[in-house]
């Protein structure tokens, strides 16, 4: 089961969902935190989270 993301941050979730889709395409993980108007922390977050319920 896919684990709900904070609302509470301002990005939808299929947004954050994407993320790890453009990481695996090539794009630094400071790109899509710039894209997403987030830090690359935030990313990697998302990333552990997503991929702690796959």
């Amino acid at each position: 089961m896919w684990k709900k993301f904070h609302a509470s941050s301002g990005v939808p979730e299929k947004d954050k969902l994407k993320a790890p889709v453009l990481y695996a395409s090539g794009l630094l993980m400071n790109r899509i935190a710039q894209r997403f108007g987030v830090s690359a922390t935030a990313v990697l977050k998302w990333g552990r989270t997503l991929g702690s319920n796959l």
